[in-house]
């Protein structure tokens, strides 16, 4: 039986959510895709990471939470929404 250490902490970060991003992307037909997705945003919102956020939010379709949230964070620019799509 595998022992779990209660002290081990998993931190969030940017990298924590690319993990997340490139995993469920491999596999877009999973049923867990837009869970994932939905994940990853949450980790790269947390972290200020605004641009991949944005981009979670438009790969699950979400175009209207992803220009509320551009609003927002006030962080991303057209630019950046041409660069995702």
């Amino acid at each position: 039986m595998p022992v779990v250490n209660v002290n081990c902490r998993l931190t969030l970060s940017k990298e924590l959510g690319d993990a997340i991003y490139e995993n469920c992307i491999q596999d877009r037909s999973s049923p867990a895709y837009l869970e994932l997705l939905s994940l990853a945003h949450d980790v790269y919102s947390d972290v200020s990471a605004h641009v991949e956020a944005m981009t979670c939010y438009l790969k699950q379709g979400r175009v209207n939470d992803a220009m509320q949230y551009a609003v927002f964070t006030e962080r991303c620019t057209r630019q950046h929404l041409v660069d995702v799509t």
